[in-house]
């Protein structure tokens, strides 16, 4: 049985790879449940000051925040830490098994040469460059201060 890591985060993903009986009845009752859940743990959410020094260092980019989270979770987290204004553009990509860099980039045709990346997530990285955004471009968030 794979072992968890607790410095990792606990996606639905990492989930499924440590629950291997896990059918889709389970994972839609498990989603739910978080949802219904999530909004009372908001206070225990916090956020990375080093990650908004780097959107702050970079005042003539065009911030787009990118996501697989479900859009009310995303925005319930924005307006209770007040970051809705940190982006212009907020995205959530409406296929999640599909690579959502390549999703933003044809959406508005962007130059991936000329995008940057900062993701918690070594599969989503490996999305990035997939989808054509250089390595040099992207930084990979370790530290949630």
């Amino acid at each position: 049985m794979p072992i968890y890591d607790s410095k990792q985060r606990l996606t639905i993903d990492v989930l499924s790879s440590i629950l291997l009986r896990w059918n889709e009845a389970t994972l839609t009752e498990l989603k739910q449940r978080k949802e219904r859940l999530y909004i009372d743990y908001l206070y225990l959410t916090a956020v990375s000051e080093s990650v908004l020094q780097l959107i702050r260092e970079h005042p003539n980019k065009i911030p787009i925040l990118l996501s697989n989270a479900n859009r009310q979770r995303l925005l319930s987290t924005l307006a209770y830490h007040r970051l809705q204004d940190y982006f212009d553009c907020i995205e959530v990509n409406p296929h999640p098994k599909e690579n959502k860099y390549s999703y933003l980039l044809n959406k508005y045709q962007l130059n991936p040469m000329q995008c940057y990346v900062l993701e918690d997530d070594e599969h989503q990285l490996a999305l990035a460059t997939l989808a054509g955004i250089p390595e040099s471009n992207q930084t990979k968030i370790t530290n949630y201060d």
